[in-house]
């Protein structure tokens, strides 16, 4: 085997190597940045579950309140339909 062949063969070992490194740290830093977004979304989607807890936990509170509400216009409304005692005319 000549210089010149091992040179050039050497040269091809080199440049092999390189490309491999080269897409082995791309793959990496690819890679953790593809981990790093997954993270932020399934963080979001926790505080998007979260949000929708406490939107549900706010409705519920807001229901009864209404209830409450709701029962309290119902007792005002049947004291003042039902007939007071003097107004109420004997049938004998």
């Amino acid at each position: 085997m000549t210089v010149e062949a091992l040179d050039q063969m050497m040269t091809y070992v080199i440049e092999g190597w390189m490309i491999f490194g080269g897409a082995y740290l791309t793959l990496g830093f690819a890679t953790s940045f593809i981990r790093l977004i997954r993270e932020d979304i399934a963080a979001e989607r926790a505080a998007q579950a979260e949000g929708l807890t406490e939107a549900e936990q706010a409705a519920q509170t807001d229901r009864a309140e209404d209830r409450e509400r709701l029962a309290e216009v119902v007792a005002v409304s049947e004291k003042y339909t039902k007939p007071a005692v003097s107004e109420s005319v004997p049938t004998s």
